[in-house]
């Protein structure tokens, strides 16, 4: 059986850096966060409360998300650039 060529990126990724392939797995805790971010980018555009600019803040709380989750791949797990890259386009 062949695996996607995500999950083959991740396990030679994992491979690399001598871990196993379940620590490269997604950040669970956050998808409420994530959640909150596309809910207020949605109200801003479709029902739009004037007092307050929630579109700004769900876009700021998803770019705050972006930079934890890029960081931690980076400096935690110290991903090399060139697999980062690979993973982002792919």
């Amino acid at each position: 059986m062949k695996k996607s060529g995500s999950n083959q990126l991740s396990l030679a990724t994992a491979s690399i850096l001598g871990q196993p392939p379940s620590e490269l797995n997604r950040v669970s805790y956050l998808d409420g966060w994530r959640g909150l971010a596309i809910l207020l980018v949605l109200e801003a555009h479709f029902i739009g409360f004037a007092s307050v600019d929630t579109g700004r803040l769900g876009v700021d709380i998803f770019f705050v998300l972006s930079g934890f989750l890029m960081s931690r791949i980076l400096f935690i797990k110290r991903v090399p650039l060139a697999i980062f890259y690979k993973r982002r386009i792919s």
